[in-house]
């Protein structure tokens, strides 16, 4: 059994009604306790193990912090006498380390309680992954509410033009809603005044991975002309290839007419 349970690569143990070790197997003496041999453990509690490593850097408060939680889920144990599972964590020789723990009450061949049995798997990776993964999901949670909120238009495209996303502020622009433009390309806005180059200008800019600036005069789908100041880039995936366009596009029309107004008035008074 000693053969078997030390080529399992999961912390295991047993111990007697004081937590005091009665049989370890491999994983648990060389990744935990740092035991000298197969026999060294027995008899001893984890705090005997934990107080020897602290020692070493008497220091470093935070060296090793793993002990206590291990005799306190034992106690768990002893008095609820049910299986149950633990998330024990905490440093170990100055390393970060996240056990996912089972333990459960020890009974002899006649049923008398004598302990607990327990196992462990490092599961610190994977936590590290988890907690990597919520805050990226906290990120772009943020983000969308960002661009959900923005007053300035948002909209996606794939690398043809077909419109895979618009925000709400392009519906209160364009009077379009994202339903009716979702998979059509931006040139359904086209008020016919700009020309070939303008267009192809703009392109020859975004595939070529740079970003574009300039104003657009557009058409709602009333009709009516407005401008927008436009900013549009090419999105990359985490090896530098396009994979979508974005464009973020602030309505300016109300500028361009007293702009034009301001001109209009010079004009007058330089004529008369």
């Amino acid at each position: 059994f000693q053969l078997i349970a030390d080529n399992d690569p999961d912390m295991l143990w047993a111990k007697d009604m004081k937590s005091r070790f009665i049989f370890t197997n491999r994983a648990i003496r060389e990744k935990f306790l740092f035991a000298r041999d197969v026999e060294e453990p027995l008899g001893k509690d984890n705090l005997f193990f934990s107080n020897r490593i602290r020692m070493e850097h008497s220091d470093r408060e935070n060296w090793h912090t793993f002990g206590e939680a291990c005799i306190h889920s034992d106690k768990i144990i002893l008095k609820t006498l049910k299986p149950m599972r633990f998330n024990e964590y905490g440093n170990v020789r100055g390393k970060f380390l996240y056990l996912d723990v089972a333990k459960a009450p020890l009974y002899d061949e006649k049923g008398v309680l004598i302990g607990t049995v327990g196992s462990a798997r490092d599961v610190t990776r994977e936590k590290e992954l988890e907690a990597k993964q919520k805050e990226v999901q906290t990120e772009l949670s943020r983000l969308a509410t960002v661009v959900q909120q923005a007053n300035q238009v948002i909209v996606i495209t794939d690398l043809q033009g077909h419109i895979l996303y618009a925000n709400p502020a392009f519906e209160e622009t364009t009077g379009y809603t994202i339903e009716e433009v979702k998979g059509k390309n931006p040139r359904i806005l086209q008020s016919g005044r700009h020309d070939k180059e303008f267009y192809k200008n703009l392109w020859d800019t975004i595939i070529a991975g740079k970003t574009w600036e300039g104003i657009f005069i557009n058409k709602k789908k009333n009709g009516k002309h407005y401008y927008e100041k436009a900013v549009i880039f090419p999105i990359r995936d985490t090896t530098g290839d396009i994979i979508q366009y974005a464009a973020v596009k602030a309505n300016i029309t109300r500028e361009k007419k007293l702009e034009e107004q301001f001109l209009h008035s010079q004009k007058m008074e330089a004529v008369g």
